[in-house]
Parts: structure tokens; sequence; C-alpha cells
């Protein structure tokens, strides 16, 4: 059974720490999201962040805007274009069942 916990992430912290004018003078939000998620059973353990690029990125399948979630660990800093998406890849390379809707 997988094991799933969060954390603020630290350069997300640092970040909502900077005055609301300087964080309005950059005109885009922390390179990464607020939560730094952590999948972790007897296989091993992936972290999972959302990154914001704050512009349009092209990937095979599609074209997305502005942020995807980054899976590091086992799946060596993959990218994803949803969480749901990176879900399923962490529980497969942890060897679990992805049953959640």
């Amino acid at each position: 059974m997988i094991k799933e916990t969060r954390e603020v992430h630290g350069l997300w912290k640092d970040y909502s720490k900077f005055p609301k004018d300087l964080r309005d003078s950059l005109g885009m939000p922390p390179i990464v999201g607020k939560w730094h998620y952590h999948y972790e059973n007897k296989n091993g353990r992936i972290g999972l962040v959302r990154l914001n690029h704050g512009l349009e990125l092209s990937i095979k399948n599609g074209k997305w805007r502005g942020h995807c979630y980054e899976a590091c660990g086992k799946l060596d800093f993959k990218q994803f274009k949803t969480k749901k998406q990176a879900e399923i890849a962490i529980y497969k390379a942890l060897d679990e069942s992805y049953d959640q809707v």
C-alpha cells in the first residue's frame, strides 16, 4: 500500500514571504506549486511537484499552458500534463494498482 503525504514546497514558502508588490511586479506565480507530494511504499519513494512555466509548451500528445507535474526519484524527472497522469505512472513505478477515480 502506498503512503501519500504532502508538505509545503520550500521554494513556494520562500516566494510567499516576498513583499506583495515584488510578487506582483514579477508577473508570474512561483516556479513550483505550493505542495510537494510524496508517494512511498516498500518499492521506493517518488516525489511530485507542479511546475509553473508561464508559457505554452509542446509535448507528444498535445499542448498545455502554464504548468505541468514533474515526478522525481524512480521516475527520473518525468513530466506529465495532469496530476492524475503522474499518479498513474507513480503507482505503476511503485508496483501498485491505481484504483482512484
